[in-house]
């Protein structure tokens, strides 16, 4: 893409953040959910693969494995909905290598879920 001064004559030397920006500026990226209801977290779990299983089943090995505070086998039980800065799932994510975008990427895709 070339750009000119209002003569006409080529500009040379731009600063590539001023090319970036001609096209207008980027998207702003999605708004991470501070809270998604029960059915969305965990169908967006199912939708999302971890190895050789889903997400889901993944989190349900962890939370089923002896050494996982009983508290968080409560809470998975029980919980109404997902929330992001939950302390249970901040864990159970750890546990399964996963970093603070994938959890906000999950957020995001469990937000547009509806049934």
């Amino acid at each position: 893409m070339a750009f000119y001064d209002i003569t006409g004559a080529p500009l040379a030397g731009l600063p590539a953040s001023l090319i970036a920006m001609a096209g207008g500026p980027p998207e702003p990226p999605a708004p991470v959910p501070e809270a998604v209801s029960r059915f969305q977290g965990r169908e967006a779990m199912w939708q999302t693969p971890h190895g050789d299983m889903s997400l889901f089943e993944a989190a349900e090995a962890v939370i089923n494995d002896p050494a996982t505070p009983a508290m968080y086998r409560r809470a998975w039980a029980d919980l109404q909905g997902f929330r992001r800065d939950s302390e249970m799932l901040i864990a159970i994510a750890a546990t399964l290598g996963l970093t603070a975008q994938d959890l906000d990427s999950l957020f995001i895709l469990a937000a547009g879920i509806a049934a």
